[in-house]
């Protein structure tokens, strides 16, 4: 197993040995590889077609949303019952991180309520991965350094979209034009496992272990999935994380909760509008 780590300056400084790159070892793999080491990514259900949409994803990463959403929908609407279309027409557009442990590979993007041409309801995802373990895994929306820039940016592509002439040929039509911005990243590595070890030659453990608690954390993330919006019309912004993906009751709290009283909602200000396109 390959390890990574930081040069020890003094013995009053902490090393850490991990099987990914961090400090300044992801600084200077950024700088060799250049650009971000991800392509953007369209999975689900689109209004424009009456066909699954699948582009630009790995096949890890197609896998693990269709044997997580197949089942955890169909538990869902059969919960719901004869609420389950006014639910899914009401549903926030929702914004997601998945860390690379939980499908192989790490994503973000958006998660949009959406339907096919002759109205079967299912998400659309639009959003970028890492399909070839390059090392970009974004950072959770709890991160210190996370940027909406990129949600924002996915967002406008998708909800602005418009047909070319002759109409839309495939998935990749509408991907066509997007410009994403940078964004800042946590790095991984493919296959590596997760033991982190440390030591401080001056024998301080307490500075030892508040000096692991930032990379520790950080690789906790790899096995969870944070979703979140901000507010949208009457319902309240919200944030879920959880390991793995959402359950039936988690995904139910993202979809049915949060709405604020007529008095709240009078009061709100700078809610942002969401696509009618993704409401019917």
């Amino acid at each position: 197993m390959r390890q990574h780590h930081r040069a020890v300056p003094d013995e009053g400084t902490a090393r850490f040995l991990l099987p990914y790159h961090f400090g300044i070892d992801a600084l200077l793999l950024s700088i060799l590889r250049g650009p971000d080491p991800v392509i953007p990514f369209l999975y689900g259900k689109h209004p424009a077609f009456g066909d699954f949409l699948s582009y630009g994803g790995s096949g890890a990463l197609v896998s693990g949303l269709d044997r997580w959403l197949e089942p955890v929908l169909t538990a869902l609407r059969d919960s719901l019952g004869d609420a389950w279309t006014m639910v899914w027409q009401s549903a926030p557009v929702l914004r997601f991180w998945i860390g690379p442990d939980v499908l192989g590979v790490p994503a973000y993007g958006v998660f949009l309520p959406s339907r096919d041409r002759v109205g079967r309801i299912y998400p659309l995802l639009v959003g970028v991965c890492d399909p070839e373990g390059e090392g970009h895994a974004g950072v959770p929306p709890t991160d210190p350094r996370h940027d909406e820039t990129i949600y924002d940016a996915l967002f406008a592509h998708i909800a602005g979209i418009k047909p070319p002439e002759g109409g839309f040929r495939g998935g990749a039509d509408l991907l066509e034009g997007l410009d994403l911005p940078s964004s800042p990243a946590l790095m991984w590595e493919e296959g590596l496992s997760g033991t982190i070890w440390g030591q401080r030659n001056d024998g301080d453990l307490a500075r030892l272990l508040k000096d692991a608690a930032g990379v520790e954390a950080e690789r906790a993330e790899f096995r969870r999935s944070h979703w979140w919006h901000p507010e949208q019309g009457p319902r309240a912004a919200g944030w879920l994380a959880c390991d793995g993906l959402p359950g039936v009751d988690a995904l139910g709290w993202l979809f049915t909760e949060r709405l604020r009283s007529p008095q709240d909602e009078a009061g709100a200000e700078n809610s942002q509008a969401v696509s009618e396109e993704y409401r019917t």
